[in-house]
């Protein structure tokens, strides 16, 4: 109490400056300014109609002594709870001085009941404001009453009667957390999450959050409307969907060795480096399968509170700052990617072998179950077979995939590679080339062979014919014959590609040998 005192005294004597606001909005704009000016306006405009109506319109009845005694009950009542705001308020001034304010407020409209209870009182004008003010307090109360329950998404007695309770509360200048968390991030005023009345929290389906106090934390809410205590507050928003972490592989230079990569050296000392991915997700719990809105009576996605509460309460801090849940799991898969790289040699890892398992996916099925977490068979329980999935499973978390590709290997190295497999597939494509040459002239020598015995077929086809059926033909006829044959050849298109010119030849070459004699000599020349 002394400390909000003397909080309050000190920003009154610098009239209210705060160099670490960054507030811009002029005075003439704020609401509370301009809810002052208005009704400094309207109550002088009531004033002055009231006066001018005369003794007349002064209401005296039993209905306006009833209403001066429940306005002074319930003076009396926000006047306590105004207090209770106030001594347990933080050192906040702005939120002290409008504390105060309201305190003093009230406390001035309850001493000026007292003239109008003493005896001889009367009939006055200020006795009507009076009561016109004690009706209004009471009906703008009752208002509030009805308008908190539409103000949120609530449903029974009790959650009517919390957001009834924070409404009013906030009207008598308590401020408490007005937090709305979607998609894992919390949307809230400028340092709402310092405020530490009585607060309320609206959660998306697919969200969750752990609350807690200056001193411990509090406990875990999942989808919904929450009303939280004094004094609690969020300690941080969690995502309950699956997610998903990339790093692309890349083999850092000196300068940039503290970021995160997935550079690792091979058993013969070569620096690689892959694209990681990996997906994960909070533990949803002991269900077989992940529902993810699938049941339309139930919340789209599933909130294991004791996972959601290890994700947080089992925060690691690194040197600078701390490590969220969500950056767990791809600092243990990337650490695991190093740690089974230095048991292969480069070829290991770029070989190709169509009947055995890329080298790739063997590491990816490694780094899988070292990660997963899996039951056991004896009581059902979840249980890690590695370090790697203890640690996951402390944080309330289950990994769902893991997938490597692309490896990367250094400019030179790779240089040097190309140009070794550029080398081999010179001398594989000449060996091929020169194997190719020697069977085009296998099959040249072939087809001579080939062409050459159809050819001496063909010519001496008939000839053949007629020294097989026991007639020997003379000079002129065996020549005849291979004429004919000939002739016969080069009128097949389909096997010599000769002219006509040659035909015609051929034909007059059989008409000349006709004319001879059977032993090839001109007829009438009288050789033997």
């Amino acid at each position: 109490m002394k400390d909000n005192i003397s909080a309050l005294f000190g920003w009154t004597l610098s009239l209210g400056y705060n160099p670490n606001s960054m507030e811009s909005v002029p005075l003439y704009r704020r609401p509370l300014v301009v809810a002052i000016t208005v009704f400094i306006l309207f109550g002088a405009l009531y004033y002055w109609l009231l006066s001018s109506a005369g003794p007349e319109a002064v209401p005296y009845s039993f209905l306006s002594d009833f209403i001066l005694a429940v306005g002074i009950l319930t003076l009396l009542v926000c006047i306590v709870y105004t207090f209770n705001i106030f001594s347990s308020a933080s050192s906040n001034s702005r939120s002290m001085l409008r504390t105060l304010l309201t305190l003093a407020i009230l406390i001035l409209w309850l001493f000026v009941h007292v003239p109008f209870f003493l005896p001889g009182s009367g009939r006055t004008l200020m006795r009507a404001i009076l009561v016109d003010l004690d009706f209004m307090l009471i009906l703008t109360l009752i208002l509030l009453a009805i308008t908190a329950q539409f103000v949120l998404p609530v449903s029974g007695s009790h959650q009517r009667m919390a957001v009834i309770r924070r409404l009013l509360g906030f009207a008598l200048s308590e401020r408490g957390p007005v937090t709305y968390i979607r998609d894992g991030k919390s949307i809230e005023a400028h340092e709402e999450s310092k405020r530490i009345g009585l607060g309320v929290f609206l959660i998306d389906h697919s969200s969750a959050a752990v609350l807690r106090t200056d001193i411990a934390f509090t406990r875990a809410i999942g989808p919904g409307v929450t009303f939280t205590k004094a004094g609690e507050r969020r300690a941080e928003a969690l995502d309950l969907r699956k997610q998903v972490r990339s790093l692309q592989g890349q083999i850092p230079s000196p300068l940039e060795s503290e970021t995160l990569t997935t550079a690792a050296i091979t058993k013969d000392g070569i620096p690689v480096a892959v694209d990681l991915s990996i997906f994960f997700m909070l533990d949803p719990g002991p269900a077989t399968s992940q529902r993810e809105g699938r049941e339309s009576q139930s919340q789209h996605y599933e909130f294991n509170r004791d996972s959601v509460e290890k994700a947080v309460y089992g925060h690691m801090y690194g040197e600078v700052d701390d490590l969220p849940w969500t950056d767990l799991p791809m600092l243990l898969a990337a650490d695991i990617w190093r740690e089974r790289v230095k048991e292969h040699d480069l070829e290991d890892l770029i070989q190709y072998q169509p009947d055995h398992t890329p080298p790739l996916e063997t590491l990816q099925l490694t780094i899988m179950s070292r990660l997963a977490v899996k039951k056991d068979l004896s009581n059902g329980e979840p249980s890690a077979t590695s370090r790697e999935g203890a640690m996951l499973q402390s944080r309330g978390i289950r990994v769902l995939d893991v997938r490597l590709s692309n490896l990367r290997l250094p400019e030179d190295v790779q240089r040097e590679r190309t140009l070794r497999w550029r080398e081999n597939w010179a001398g594989a494509v000449q060996e091929k080339l020169s194997n190719a040459l020697d069977e085009v002239h296998r099959e040249e020598r072939r087809g001579e062979a080939i062409a050459d015995d159809f050819m001496v077929r063909g010519f001496t086809h008939s000839l053949m014919g007629a020294l097989k059926g026991g007639r020997p033909p003379s000079r002129r006829d065996t020549l005849a014959l291979l004429v004919k044959d000939a002739a016969a050849i080069c009128s097949q298109d389909d096997r010599v590609s000769y002219n006509q010119e040659l035909l015609n030849h051929l034909n007059q070459m059989a008409e000349s040998i006709q004319k001879l004699d059977p032993n090839c000599h001109e007829k009438g020349s009288g050789e033997t």
